[in-house]
């Protein structure tokens, strides 16, 4: 959900866009190198460098092969102390988890494997292959991360190896959401690394696009910016006094914490609905409605001093504990026995409870007996060869993981950490991106939000009936006898929309252009579907993103069906439409000590790209067809 009021954008202007270097002096002043080009001399647009080519004379050359193009060098003071978004190069980047360029460079080698993706995707192939990571970074903040001081995450551009132009085709625009040309001659994505042991180590990453701190300063008309990321659905750019002048994303708003009491106390792991012709199946609590902030300074209170968020992001540290466990291997450890061998480990602590593989993905495969209830410890029996990951959590607070693999007698023992690695990527796709629809909120929609956007829970539902209006659900857009969805959003897209709205309890607030959908009344949506006289099977499952796995399963599982999901991700802020899982295991002795996870995601911005987005933030999802 958007949180600005809708603005008339200027089209775009060249292939490469929002690029500028930084040169720092001796003194306290900066000055800003901007390239910029045009084509009559009135209207000017920022070139990228890492767009030019150099000959072998040293001068730079523009690829893209446009005649009657001007240049010239713009130059601007800044202050360094004002937090803007000027580039870093990468190379000098090093925090607390590391050299981010060599993070950014090992992630990207793992995943830039060719492989043959779905027609219609990257140009049939999936992946970043001809690639290299750009050689500057963006800093990101976030208010709750170091005091909002220092970065929490670096976006690193990501760049093709071929320069070679290609068509430029430039995209419709949305009001407040990312637009962006398709078929630039350079831009790959962007890859977000974490700098920060406070969230997952690469929580966003896109295969195609310009960078998102790039598109939020085209939004505040080619202006740095302070890049604030809350989560995975809010991403604002600040002016140098704090206010915000750019923003990627959703309408955060204050949910009704009472529902969520139960999963967070761990009473229940998720509510669920369970929809088909004549039968609704449904656990579901009941809320109040949402409640919107005034200002953007009101909302970064909130953010910080709110008890639910604090929890959220503590629920957030605590997963990504997890997955920053495989980059620094001196925390793994594995031990063996053999079979029949007695052994006690842990020995004179008392064990609280005992946890076998990740969250999430429990994984015990019964290779051993165990007991930690006589003396204290935890008594081990192995009884066949195999192997699990064990967490003890201890009276004290305090926990220890590790891996138990049981070997037949003749096998010899190796000491601590052995045959430790990833597992290469697996990935499933329900369709592919041309089988998306680039659908978008509407604005000022008197039967919906009549002073701002219509919200991201209709959009998300519409995208998934323009998906399977065009896979055999007839009945489910425009004319019930034919498929005629279509790709941008029209009349037919918005009566869905306005059905949704309804249906799901959608909220505005006219005074400040939010809209927001409770994640209780999402699975509702489906009632578009019944009304209109469709065929539809429906699950749904919602929780608490970080701790209720259940949301991020099923839709993982709808997936792997051939079946896209409505996802929520993040604080219960945005919702996507996810037609695409990756997965990858880290694994020890034949033993999974932790798993990474992705969806790709169809953001409901109009036309702009897919992105991939950590699973972990998962909060709803779906298993759902239409026929």
């Amino acid at each position: 959900m958007s949180k600005h009021r809708q603005k008339k954008h200027k089209p775009w202007l060249t292939l490469g866009l929002l690029g500028s270097f930084t040169v720092l002096s001796h003194s306290q002043t900066a000055t800003g190198l901007e390239l910029q080009v045009s084509e009559n001399l009135e209207n000017w647009s920022p070139l990228r460098f890492d767009t030019l080519e150099f000959s072998s004379d040293g001068t730079l050359i523009d690829p893209s092969k446009k005649p009657n193009k001007f240049y010239r060098l713009k130059l601007q003071a800044k202050n360094p102390e004002g937090g803007l978004a000027s580039a870093i190069p990468l190379e000098e980047l090093k925090t607390e988890v590391g050299t981010i360029r060599d993070l950014a460079q090992q992630f990207l080698n793992e995943f830039a494997q060719v492989e043959e993706g779905p027609e219609g995707d990257t140009g049939g192939v999936e992946g970043w292959s001809g690639v290299r990571l750009g050689n500057i970074a963006y800093p990101i903040y976030n208010p709750a991360i170091k005091g909002g001081d220092e970065p929490a995450f670096f976006e690193i551009p990501v760049i093709a190896n071929d320069p070679t132009p290609q068509e430029y085709k430039p995209g419709p625009f949305a009001p407040n959401f990312p637009t962006e040309p398709t078929g630039r001659c350079r831009e790959r994505g962007s890859l977000i690394v974490s700098a920060t042991f406070e969230t997952e180590p690469f929580p966003f990453f896109k295969t195609e696009g310009l960078p998102s701190v790039e598109i939020l300063r085209q939004q505040a008309g080619n202006k740095d910016v302070r890049p604030v990321r809350y989560d995975p659905g809010f991403l604002v750019g600040e002016a140098p006094d704090g206010t915000a002048i750019a923003s990627l994303g959703n309408q955060p708003f204050i949910i009704d914490p009472a529902p969520l009491a139960p999963l967070l106390e761990a009473q229940i792991e998720s509510y669920s609905s369970e929809v088909e012709r004549d039968r609704e199946e449904v656990n579901e609590p009941k809320g109040e409605n949402p409640r919107f902030f005034e200002s953007y300074e009101q909302f970064k209170q909130h953010y910080l001093n709110d008890e639910l968020l604090r929890k959220l992001r503590s629920l957030r540290a605590d997963a990504a504990a997890w997955q920053w466990e495989t980059y620094d291997p001196d925390q793994i450890h594995a031990e063996q026995i053999q079979v029949e061998e007695t052994r006690t480990f842990a020995k004179g602590k008392t064990v609280q409870s005992v946890q076998f593989g990740v969250p999430g993905d429990p994984e015990f495969d019964n290779s051993f007996a165990y007991d930690t209830a006589n003396g204290g410890g935890f008594l081990v029996v192995g009884r066949k060869p195999g192997g699990s990951r064990v967490t003890l959590n201890f009276e004290d607070g305090t926990s220890d993981s590790f891996i138990i693999a049981v070997v037949e007698p003749a096998t010899e023992r190796p000491k601590g950490l052995f045959g430790g690695g990833w597992t290469s990527w697996s990935y499933w796709y329900a369709g592919s991106w041309g089988d998306q629809k680039r659908y978008t909120q509407f604005w000022n929609d008197s039967q919906m939000c009549d002073d701002g956007p219509s919200g991201c829970g209709p959009t998300a539902w519409a995208m998934a009936y323009g998906y399977w209006d065009r896979k055999g659900a007839r009945r489910v857009m425009g004319n019930v006898n034919w498929a005629d969805s279509p790709l941008y959003n029209n009349n037919d897209v918005r009566a869905v929309c306005r059905k949704v709205f309804d249906d799901c309890n959608t909220w505005c607030v006219p005074f400040n252009s939010a809209a927001a959908t409770n994640p209780w009344d999402m699975w509702k949506g489906y009632r578009w579907a019944r009304d209109r006289g469709a065929g539809y099977s429906v699950s749904s499952r919602w929780g608490v993103p970080y701790v209720s796995w259940s949301p991020r399963n099923k839709a993982r599982d709808g997936i792997k069906s051939n079946r896209p999901s409505v996802l929520g991700i993040g604080f219960y802020w945005h919702y996507v439409y996810a037609y695409g899982y990756r997965e990858r295991k880290w694994k020890c002795a034949g033993v999974t000590w932790n798993t990474q996870r992705y969806f790709k995601c169809n953001m409901g911005w109009g036309g702009s790209s897919a992105q991939w987005h950590n699973g972990n933030s998962v909060y709803f999802g779906q298993n759902a067809r239409f026929f």
